[in-house]
């Protein structure tokens, strides 16, 4: 009985240890998030596609498809050129968190611009996303800067990057007086 309680106790305390590890393992895995050290040219790479947020929230803004499309086509083209850059980034984590959201970007720009107009919820589905996805690009990788403001809405549960001290929400243009300013 003795050797069965020593034996568990050593289980117990390699379990013990063995999860304490892997604690202090995940979260230093993650540490880059919100003040993530990239080079300078990603990150003006990573700021010029910031830079597209607000056009496109502008373009939304005005329902106009062919100025949507035009934005649509230029962000692409900069997250094209992105890929190749982030190869460059130091960290593993940092490259793989960088081409997750580039990705999703990329995915959601793609359904927008073939969204069918029938399906309302869906489209504000991934206007969201995709607007969503740019505020975390700039939280991520301290792209913030005092020509665009960033909003949170929290009806739809929306957050946004716009030019201008007014919110507009892109998602759900019918909460007019929605927006609380995120910087």
């Amino acid at each position: 009985m003795v050797f069965f309680t020593t034996r568990f106790n050593r289980i117990r305390i390699g379990g013990a240890f063995l999860f304490l590890s892997l604690i202090s393992f995940s979260s230093l895995s993650f540490s880059f998030v919100g003040n993530a050290d990239i080079s300078d040219s990603v990150k003006q790479e990573l700021s010029s596609l910031l830079d597209k947020a607000p056009d496109l929230h502008k373009a939304f803004q005005q329902q106009d498809q062919n100025l949507i499309l035009l934005e649509i086509q230029e962000t692409q083209r900069i997250i094209k050129a992105l890929y190749g850059k982030i190869l460059n980034m130091n960290h593993l984590q940092q490259r793989g968190h960088a081409f997750r959201l580039l990705k999703a970007i990329e995915e959601q720009l793609e359904i927008v611009r073939f969204q069918n107009v029938s399906y309302k919820q869906d489209e504000k589905k991934y206007k969201k996303q995709l607007f969503n996805s740019f505020v975390e690009l700039a939280r991520v990788y301290g792209l913030k800067n005092t020509e665009k403001q960033a909003f949170y809405c929290h009806l739809d549960q929306s957050a946004w990057i716009q030019s201008g001290s007014k919110p507009l929400n892109p998602v759900s243009p019918h909460y007019k007086n929605c927006g609380r300013k995120i910087w």
